[in-house]
């Protein structure tokens, strides 16, 4: 079974992970740190997109049906007109809602992108950025500058789809921003403890992502962590609302995704890639997660 390297991952996702286990994107310009994408999932088809985090903001706005997302452990249903701002480095996840079918707009920003000096840096960005209170803001169209900012989002897609975007892009940034800065800077981060809870998961699922196509134990993934098996257990469902085998469960069907998607390997060899025990295995969890087998899935996508 091949192993694992950060050059693998990084050429079959959009993104690597760093020693800390946030993502690194692969951003379509090199140089211009963005990833905008519009998802678009049918009714009765879950799907679950692995914790993770990342030095980038998130905004997230839902065109149509529902979409659960879950921000450092708190966990929101995101109906149509809905949205939300995702701080840097915060641990958050999305999963469907399999009563409804689901569009929305995912785009992801690195507020280097809005640093044209140091005082704008020092003034603007760094009060949200650094506010360890600040996890997200909610959006709502029915909020007259929340609906300001959900439309900037879809502008932002918008543009991203002509040629030449950037420009055009940044420029929506700032004006985004600013409302972001307004409305959300809140608390000072002196008042603020940090989350050492937070942190110590945040290396169980680094050693998850590292290590997933080996075999693992429950001893292994609480040993990064330095706490015990029952203590690693109940950071998992407090903040990620599964075990910790459920979470590698559902990373290793993820990966699995990308390789029926790019690859011409067969379903054995991919079970086998991703760190399952058996093809059967693979596609009792792979229908569990997806709703159909590995087979129908390549076929259908």
């Amino acid at each position: 079974m091949a192993k694992n390297t950060k050059d693998t991952k990084q050429q079959l996702h959009n993104f690597s992970v760093k020693e800390d286990g946030s993502q690194v994107f692969l951003y379509k310009t090199p140089g211009f740190f963005s990833f905008i994408k519009k998802n678009v999932y049918p009714e009765n088809n879950p799907f679950c997109v692995t914790d993770h985090w990342h030095d980038e903001v998130e905004f997230v706005y839902v065109k149509r049906g529902s979409i659960y997302y879950t921000v450092d452990g708190i966990t929101m249903n995101l109906k149509e007109g809905q949205g939300l701002f995702i701080n840097s480095r915060k641990l958050h996840v999305a999963a469907a809602d399999n009563d409804t079918p689901c569009e929305w707009y995912c785009v992801i920003l690195h507020p280097l992108l809005l640093c044209a000096s140091k005082y704008v840096d020092r003034t603007y960005v760094e009060p949200v950025i650094k506010n360890t209170a600040l996890k997200y803001l909610f959006l709502d169209e029915s909020n007259s500058w929340q609906k300001t900012v959900l439309d900037q989002i879809e502008a932002i897609y918008n543009a991203s789809q002509e040629e030449n975007p950037e420009l055009k892009i940044q420029m929506i940034f700032f004006g985004l921003w600013q409302s972001i800065y307004e409305h959300g800077k809140g608390s000072p981060v002196e008042k603020v403890k940090p989350n050492h809870h937070l942190n110590t998961l945040k290396d169980m699922i680094e050693y998850i992502q590292l290590h997933y196509q080996e075999k693992i134990t429950l001893e292994d993934i609480s040993s990064a962590g330095c706490v015990g098996k029952t203590m690693c257990t109940k950071l998992f469902t407090t903040y990620v609302n599964r075990t910790p085998f459920e979470f590698l469960k559902d990373y290793r069907v993820e990966q699995s995704i990308v390789l029926l998607k790019t690859t011409d390997l067969s379903i054995t060899d991919i079970s086998y890639e991703t760190g399952f025990s058996s093809p059967s295995y693979f596609g009792e969890c792979f229908r569990k997660t997806t709703g159909s087998s590995p087979l129908e899935y390549r076929k259908n996508n």
